[in-house]
């Protein structure tokens, strides 16, 4: 049984040495230690000679470190599988005591900075005098490394070193022979890797299709000028200019875009400044991707608000400013007065319409007497002296009403009367106790009313009322008979309100983009039907939330770059840019998927080899079904860009 198990052993360790090389060549092979101490030489442990005592065959290192360390040298990078090691055999009990808690360390540097550890000894454990450990890997120099005091200080003594893996050529655990690579095999993955840039593998005498360069081929070119290919090998633009927006590093690649507040060729161009939300200007032409700030206009906000209109996209007209004054561009003050028949609201801006237009206003009264009709009210002629130039309602009416027709409802703010002034004693006195009433309707007389005057003192023969409300029919109404009967004696009218794209107090709101160009509600600012583009809400005032735009903002954005936010009016991206897998149509969308064949940013990089014509993902260019055409082979992303290695 004890020849059984004893043959059993030596036939598995032959088969196991057969299928990887011993890398170690005495007499060939180097090594290096951090220190030397007692003779103890780093070449001790690459010469063959496994002897472990006395303690002159192994390596030693000085005493008084704090770390220490010994580095074979390959002679090239191999792909790794064990490493066996033979210590120092002097002292039964307590041989390994001061290896506890090393480690191996892989790298392809001789520099003392590496991480790459491959095993990492716990130290809680006595470890055999000949051991052998599992440490994958492709590298050049195996390291052998501790900083732990085990009693009596830090020290390596190996007395020999072997280290297991495939030769040249190979890859993989079973050491698999890479036949068809031009270049070099990958030890791990058996991935062709040309040895000179700018060619494909797996021949790797065929220079990078367009749009690609450098190691296999894998990087992208820049934005060259003209949209022409990169150098193959460097990725350098081979004129050395670059599309407009684009700039080139030291290596003339044209990969790097315009600083923020640069566009153009070369990015000598400086942006305007004035672009909306304080964006920067696109890297290309200059234009500002959301409008301009208040005062400027023209794609690239480079334009201020040309007379007459302000505010954003100079899209606002100026109101009605003294002397044919602009008003200002940013906020559409008037710089001084308004115009006859205008008054300024609280923001300065004389957008507050007189509504009564001569001889297009009409007005109607409840009677009429000697010659006073009621358009005499509504005819711009404010003569108050005699009483023929004013409207006169007839004697014995137990009430007497005038009713002056907007021609359609306004967001009204107040009243002015010009009254009867023939009677220097006694003036005004028929007026007092009178109302101003507002109505949308002919009839009834309305009980809505705006101002009531108290009755009980003198009132001016030219007068104005606050009066604030949405109506079309200004009603001046009384019952009283303050000696004489019941009359209304008035010469003149005036009603100012708010243009229709304005509302609420003072006329300070404006209306939202009410769909079809309707008009808000004069009071509450609603509006009557659908937002225009880019807008919901009551008001039409709410701008579509990230991610939709369009008609009461019931459409998706496309795909943006770097979760950019689409315009919510037309669903065009800012940036010009798409996510990976996504290009853009004429309208900047973002909505069309790459074509067949490409795939990545912008849609530039072509498919790999999938099987049959099976189309690759067009966002990150995986073939579908896992599979390849012949003579090429999936990386971990599944990409079939890769010439394939045959054992």
């Amino acid at each position: 049984m004890k020849s059984s198990a004893f043959l059993y052993i030596q036939v598995s360790y032959f088969i196991y040495v057969q299928s990887y090389d011993q890398l170690v060549r005495p007499g060939v092979t180097e090594a290096v230690s951090s220190s030397v101490g007692w003779g103890g030489y780093p070449n001790k442990t690459v010469d063959g000679d496994r002897r472990q005592r006395p303690y002159t065959y192994c390596m030693h290192t000085a005493g008084g470190k704090t770390e220490a360390w010994l580095r074979v040298d390959l002679g090239g990078i191999y792909n790794l599988k064990s490493v066996k090691l033979w210590y120092r055999n002097t002292d039964p009990g307590r041989n390994t005591e001061r290896l506890r808690g090393f480690s191996i360390r892989l790298t392809n540097t001789i520099t003392s900075v590496f991480s790459d550890i491959c095993y990492q000894d716990p130290g809680n454990q006595t470890l055999p005098a000949v051991l052998e450990i599992d440490c994958r890997g492709a590298a050049r120099y195996v390291w052998f490394y501790t900083k732990k005091d085990n009693n009596g200080g830090v020290f390596l003594e190996i007395c020999e070193v072997e280290i297991y893996g495939c030769p040249e050529k190979h890859f993989g655990e079973k050491c698999i022979r890479c036949d068809d690579c031009g270049g070099r095999c990958d030890e791990i993955s058996g991935q062709c890797q040309c040895l000179k840039p700018g060619y494909q593998p797996p021949a790797c005498n065929k220079a990078c299709e367009k749009g690609l360069y450098g190691s296999n081929c894998v990087g992208s070119c820049g934005h060259c000028q003209g949209n022409k290919a990169c150098e193959h090998v460097n990725g350098s633009c081979r004129n050395g200019h670059c599309e407009p927006g684009w700039k080139h590093t030291n290596e003339w690649k044209c990969n790097q875009e315009c600083d923020d507040g640069h566009y153009g060729l070369y990015c000598l161009n400086n942006c305007s400044g004035h672009c909306a939300d304080g964006l920067p200007c696109k890297k290309r032409d200059g234009v500002c991707p959301g409008g301009c700030k208040d005062g400027w206009t023209n794609p690239s906000c480079n334009k201020k608000c040309k007379q007459g209109f302000y505010g954003r996209n100079c899209s606002q007209e100026c109101g009605h400013c003294a002397g044919n004054k602009t008003c200002n561009p940013v906020n559409g003050f008037c710089p001084g007065s308004c115009q006859p028949g205008w008054q300024q609201t609280l923001d300065r801006k004389c957008n507050q319409d007189q509504l009564v237009r001569p001889r297009v206003t009409e007005a109607v009264s409840s009677s009429v007497e000697w010659g006073g009709y009621p358009n005499k009210t509504v005819d711009g002629d404010k003569t108050q002296n005699p009483y023929t130039y004013c409207m006169h309602t007839a004697p014995g009416q137990r009430e007497a009403w005038l009713r002056v027709d907007l021609g359609d409802i306004y967001n009204l703010k107040s009243v002015k009367i010009w009254y009867r002034n023939d009677r220097p004693s006694d003036t005004t006195k028929r007026l007092q106790g009178f109302s101003i009433r507002l109505s949308n309707t002919t009839t009834p007389v309305p009980s809505d009313t705006c101002y009531q005057d108290p009755g009980n003192q003198t009132l001016s023969v030219v007068l104005e009322r606050e009066c604030r409300g949405a109506a079309q029919y200004v009603w001046f109404y009384t019952n009283r008979d303050n000696g004489g009967g019941v009359f209304l004696e008035i010469c003149e009218v005036e009603v100012f309100g708010c243009q229709s794209s304005y509302y609420g107090r003072n006329c300070s709101e404006r209306c939202g983009p009410c769909g079809g160009k309707t008009r808000c509600d004069n009071i509450n600012g609603s509006c009557p039907g659908s937002c225009e583009p880019g807008y919901k809400g009551p008001k039409c005032k709410t701008i579509c939330e990230k991610g939709f735009y369009g008609p009461n903002c019931t459409r998706g954005c496309g795909h943006c770059k770097r979760k950019a936010k689409c315009d919510h009016v037309n669903g065009s991206c800012p940036s010009r840019k798409c996510k990976p897998g996504w290009k853009q149509t004429s309208d900047r969308k973002c909505d069309q998927a790459c074509e067949k064949g490409f795939y990545g940013p912008n849609c530039t990089r072509g498919c790999g080899h999938c099987k049959g014509k099976a189309k690759c993902d067009h966002v990150n260019g995986a073939c579908p079904s896992r599979e390849c055409k012949p003579g090429w082979k999936q990386t971990s992303d599944r990409k079939c860009d890769q010439g394939t290695c045959m054992q």
